[in-house]
């Protein structure tokens, strides 16, 4: 910028003088237009100077929010990750209602005619028909039968040690009235015969 303000204050000068030789006359104007051009100069520097950045301006309001767009192709599977760590213990559960126990048991012993005591509830009662082979009945004090399970004594070593333990409910004709089941043990080609065996009842 100076060396434009100085040509065109040489060009200037140089048309306005009539006299083109008169040196001194010359120089002089060439230094004042020197000096005016220095002084255009500062002049300009100092302008330039002052010129500050305004403050910001006040923030735009938000636009308006676009459209969503598609949703994206489910990815794939990550990674299994670690065991997590075992949980505290769930308090107890409520009890459970009772379960089903036999009403009573007995066991009549090797020899087909004793009851065992020791292994026979107290609520059973068993007959055994006179003059009869292979008949025991019973009875359950204060109880219904709805079910027997017999089976025989592997421990009899009598001769007649029975294979099978037969029930029948209602009991055998023989047993009479009062006696809800009758176990009939059986021995292998000689039908029912007096033998140990244990009965449940329930």
């Amino acid at each position: 910028m100076r060396r434009n303000v100085i040509t065109l204050a040489i060009v200037a000068l140089a048309l306005a003088s009539p006299a083109a030789d008169a040196t001194t006359n010359l120089a002089r104007e060439v230094a004042h237009a020197l000096k005016l051009a220095r002084e255009a100069n500062r002049t300009a520097h100092q302008a330039l100077s002052a010129v500050k950045p305004g403050p910001a301006g006040a923030a735009g309001t938000a636009g308006v929010a676009g459209a969503r767009g598609a949703d994206g192709g489910q990815g794939p599977a990550g990674a299994t990750g670690a065991k997590g760590a075992d949980g505290a213990q769930g308090p107890a559960g409520p009890q459970g209602t009772g379960g089903l126990s036999p009403i009573g048991y007995a066991h009549v012993m090797a020899d087909g005619v004793t009851l065992d005591t020791a292994r026979t509830s107290a609520n059973v009662t068993m007959s055994k028909p006179a003059n009869t082979s292979g008949i025991y009945c019973f009875h359950v004090a204060g109880a219904t039968i709805h079910n027997a399970v017999a089976a025989t004594d592997t421990a009899d070593t009598q001769p007649n040690g029975a294979t099978v333990a037969e029930v029948r409910m209602p009991a055998a004709q023989g047993c009479g009235a009062g006696f809800e089941v009758s176990v009939h043990p059986l021995v292998a080609g000689a039908g029912f015969s007096d033998a140990g065996f244990f009965v449940t009842l329930d």
